[in-house]
Order: C-alpha cells, then structure tokens, then sequence
C-alpha cells in the first residue's frame, strides 16, 4: 500500500497572517484525511489548545490516533 504522510504545522490560536495561513491549512488537510496521528508534548500537560483541538477533530476525523511525545521524563 501506498500511503501519504503530511506533516502540518500547529494548530494555534491568534490573529497574525501565519497562524491563520496555518490553521487553514490543518482545516483543509483535516477534511481530506483518512486518519490523524495527532502529537502531543506530555511535558505540557492537557492544554487549552489541546482541548480546542480535540473538539476539532472530534466530528471531522474517524480515526485519530494520540501520540504522547518526550514522556521519557
């Protein structure tokens, strides 16, 4: 199987020209999915961007798989 990987930037909040060009761009490529490896950094802990994104994902994505990045400490 051939399969395609996108590796987006983040999802954040604000204002400026870049976030927005960015959550634009996760929106668009959250649409197209198939599935969604979602990253989260355990040493931040359940952040409010954590939560909004989550509700994001919730009725868009059939299958997220949540990965838990630099929990070796």
């Amino acid at each position: 199987r051939a399969y395609r990987v996108i590796d987006t930037g983040g999802y954040a909040p604000g204002s400026e020209d870049v976030l927005s060009s960015v959550r634009a761009q996760v929106e668009a490529w959250l649409e197209k999915a198939d599935a969604v490896l979602w990253v989260v950094d355990a040493g931040e802990g359940l952040t409010a961007q954590d939560q909004a994104f989550a509700r994001l994902l919730r009725p868009r994505s059939s299958r997220v798989v949540l990965a838990v990045n630099k929990a070796d400490d």
